[in-house]
């Protein structure tokens, strides 16, 4: 487990914080594709309000179709490298 990752994310280290990085990953790769056509349950609306708030992402006329920023760029990456490590 990335330890400084798991508390900049601000997740707890006992339950699967692994696995709530996967679906954090998961869904900043939507907000990267724009593949948001299935994704209007509270779940995603949740999400990418997180991640507007958390300037990873932002939005112009609706929120549902949110892109990435640079920070959420960067996040993905780091998400990403600490998941391959774990593999």
């Amino acid at each position: 487990m990335n330890e400084p990752l798991r508390l900049k994310l601000g997740l707890c280290g006992c339950g699967n914080p692994e696995d709530i990085m996967a679906y954090i990953r998961d869904m900043l790769l939507v907000l990267k594709t724009g593949d948001w056509r299935d994704h209007e349950d509270m779940p995603y609306m949740f999400f990418v309000s997180w991640a507007n708030y958390n300037q990873l992402a932002e939005h112009g006329t609706t929120i549902r179709c949110s892109w990435l920023t640079p920070e959420g760029e960067a996040l993905l990456k780091e998400i990403e490298e600490a998941l391959d490590e774990r593999d």
